[in-house]
């Protein structure tokens, strides 16, 4: 009976050896490392730093399987590459391909593609600029006579495409994923001069959160023009349709000469249903901070503004606008789900005259009757120069708009809930402790429960009102700077 047993476990053990054994080579097979470091004397089969591929254009990818990870040499401290890499094979959901900056000593600085692109419309590709959390992937100097070309990253059509951390400048236009769905951008650098930084319009519904753009730092060259402020045009931030979701970005625009003019620059051109826009910084307006299209589908369903906050300092459009609603198609017949809450608009704009610039804008121009329901303005707070913060809008028939707890430094005839006056807000446009105006006035609201930087809501007896909740932590968040620019 023993020798049974010992002999059926024995039996047993080797079959586990040999299942791991064999899992592990499968495992293997999927799973392999590539490399590229231009560098080596001749083109090797990419199995080692030793025998990389040379060029791009000498990658196998018929060899490169779903799981797999392409790594590319940029040096002791940078490599530059000036031929295109252009991705030829798909992952699948569960198992991506990677491309990726060199992890090895020796090969972990930077990857600079100089006047060259990343391009291919495949599928569940993830390209991964970091080295220990710092972006080492750059793309730059691809400029085009035409403001409409010009892509660090063309993946148009693509589905489940990853970027992040990589930095893109003096490019025409940063990533293309027009066409494309489930796909993010995040932990990257962006500066544009042509028409747009990212652009994913066209994509399909897909419930909420299905294409996120988070945590990236995104700066719009402005032409410096004939008018008195300075400023004819630049390219847009953002351009994005449904089941987008955009959050803790930082948005600025900044006065440079040498792009294309005659636009009118949005920090964020919106279109579609499903749409989150929380937690970013927006510094000065070149046309409008969130310009929202209803084009042809003739309704806004489900739209959320909430924890951002718009500031200026400068001026460059003559009309500034932070917020603006309205159609370019079919007439706006249903508005459902538009949610404008704990917003901060703060004007620092030294020595402004009334230009009729707006806070907040929705306009019926199209016609329609507006229709709907969940259409809130909640626990916003304006504060600084009075110019730039009204509030305009053409009302649908049957449009109905609930307004509470919101504070203005005039009065608006638009809000009937409205306070008028100015909190006492510390550097960080918080409220302080002594504050009897935003702190602890605010509305309590189930579809968030954090504030801007993070601080749950509320601190005190009630939630307060804008981006910020009071904290006794808060003078220790410092902002921005804003004068940051890219090293192009």
């Amino acid at each position: 009976m023993n020798f049974l047993i010992n002999t059926t476990l024995r039996k047993l053990w080797i079959y586990g050896v040999a299942v791991v054994v064999l899992s592990s080579g499968w495992q293997s097979a999927i799973a392999a490392n590539w490399y590229v470091d231009n560098v080596v004397a001749t083109s090797g089969n990419g199995q080692s730093w030793a025998s990389a591929y040379k060029n791009f254009s000498n990658i196998t990818w018929s060899a490169i399987k779903p799981g797999d990870t392409l790594y590319i040499s940029g040096g002791s401290t940078s490599k530059t590459y000036t031929s295109p890499l252009t991705i030829e094979a798909s992952g699948t959901a569960s198992s991506r391909i990677n491309v990726r900056v060199g992890q090895d000593t020796g090969h972990a600085g930077t990857v600079i593609l100089d006047g060259a692109n990343i391009q291919g419309g495949k599928n569940y590709i993830t390209i991964d600029g970091s080295v220990n959390g710092v972006a080492k992937l750059w793309v730059k100097n691809i400029t085009d006579s035409s403001k409409d070309n010009g892509w660090a990253f063309d993946v148009s059509g693509s589905t489940g495409f990853i970027i992040k951390y990589v930095t893109i400048t003096n490019c025409n236009n940063g990533i293309n994923f027009t066409y494309g769905n489930n796909y993010e951008v995040s932990n990257s650098s962006i500066t544009g001069r042509g028409d747009t930084l990212i652009r994913g319009i066209y994509s399909g519904l897909n419930g909420w959160d299905a294409n996120k753009i988070h945590d990236n730092y995104l700066e719009m060259w402005y032409a410096l023009g004939d008018g008195p402020n300075g400023g004819s045009g630049g390219p847009d931030g953002i351009q994005v349709g449904h089941s987008t979701s955009i959050y803790n970005n930082s948005f600025q625009e900044v006065r440079n000469g040498n792009i294309a003019i005659g636009q009118h620059p949005d920090n964020l051109q919106l279109a579609g249903f499903n749409i989150k826009v929380y937690d970013n910084s927006f510094l000065n307006i070149g046309d409008s901070n969130i310009d929202y299209d209803v084009w042809a589908s003739g309704a806004i369903q489900n739209l959320w503004i909430y924890n951002n906050l718009f500031r200026q300092t400068i001026t460059m459009d003559p009309v500034p606008e932070n917020i603006r609603i309205y159609s370019t198609g079919a007439a706006m017949n249903t508005v459902t789900g538009l949610k404008i809450l704990n917003n901060t608009f703060v004007d620092q704009r030294p020595g402004i005259v009334a230009e009729g610039g707006q806070l907040i804008g929705i306009s019926f121009n199209k016609g329609g009757t507006g229709s709907g329901s969940g259409n809130e303005i909640r626990n916003n707070l304006a504060y600084g120069t009075v110019d730039g913060i009204s509030m305009k809008y053409g009302w649908g028939s049957q449009f109905v708009l609930a307004f509470s707890n919101n504070i203005y430094p005039q009065a608006q005839s638009e809000d009937p809930s409205e306070s008028v006056g100015v909190p006492s807000l510390d550097a960080n446009f918080a409220p302080i402790a002594t504050d009897n105006l935003a702190r602890d006035r605010g509305m309590t609201l189930s579809y968030f429960s954090t504030d801007k930087l993070g601080t749950l809501r509320p601190q005190g007896s009630a939630w307060d009102i804008g981006a910020f909740e009071y904290s006794s932590n808060n003078s220790s968040v410092i902002l921005p700077a804003t004068n940051l620019q890219i090293v192009k």
